[in-house]
Order: C-alpha cells, then sequence, then structure tokens
C-alpha cells in the first residue's frame, strides 16, 4: 500500500480578480508540494471566483483548453502532482460550476456540478452526472 498526501486549500477569491487568483493557486500549489502533496484540492470556483451575481461567469473559460487549465496542467507536470481546481466553465456560451483535474500525465477531466444552491441556477446549468 501507497500513502497518499493530500492537501486541501481554502483561500480568498473574489470574482474579476481571476489573475490574481490563479497566481495564488499556483502559490498554494506550490506550497503544497515542498509538503510533499501528492493531490492539491482548491476551492469551488477558486479561480474565477464565487459571488451569487451575473459577474460570476465574466471569465469563464473553456475546459479543457482554457489557460488556468493550460497553467495547472504545465504546473502539475513540472511538480508531479495532481490538482483539482474550481472554475467556471463556458462551453459554447453556456455555463457550469466545474471542477477540473490535472495531473503530470495531463488534462485528467472535469466534474459539472449537478447539485446547484439556490442562487447558482440564475447562472448555471446543472451537470448530468
Amino acid at each position: 500500500m501507497q500513502d497518499l498526501v493530500l492537501a486541501m486549500v481554502a483561500q480568498h477569491s473574489p470574482v474579476g480578480s481571476t489573475e490574481e487568483n490563479l497566481a495564488h493557486t499556483v502559490d498554494w500549489v506550490r506550497s503544497a508540494h515542498a509538503q510533499d502533496a501528492d493531490l492539491v484540492v482548491l476551492p469551488e470556483i477558486g479561480i474565477t471566483g464565487h459571488a451569487g451575481h451575473p459577474d460570476m461567469v465574466r471569465d469563464a473559460e473553456s475546459v479543457p483548453g482554457g489557460p488556468a487549465e493550460q497553467t495547472l496542467t504545465s504546473l502539475a507536470r513540472e511538480l508531479g502532482v495532481h490538482i483539482c481546481a474550481g472554475i467556471c466553465e463556458n462551453d459554447r456560451g453556456i455555463y457550469y460550476n466545474t471542477q477540473l483535474l490535472v495531473g503530470p500525465e495531463g488534462y485528467q477531466g472535469k466534474q459539472r456540478k449537478v447539485h446547484l444552491s439556490g442562487d447558482e441556477y440564475f447562472h448555471f446549468r446543472h451537470g448530468t452526472g
């Protein structure tokens, strides 16, 4: 049996600060890696921010292929870790509250939130599985 070191991150992620949020995410992943983390799990919509108003979707990105996913994939390859991070996903004009997973092998997949909270129904479509 092999041990798994898991790092759970809580960070402030304001809407409209995607570049800063991503920079903080990168810093947290590097810090977790320095403490031997194998998997770093970051907050729901932590990259683009979660606020319960229409600005939440302003910086939505494609998953895979968006700049945040590409940044995290490069970081995961560099450090040899897996990263699970939250982002507002834009899929042809439909928005999802999405967790993506990347690792040393590259993009691994995503999960779109199935059970949205009351305010999220105004902004996101629910996932299907």
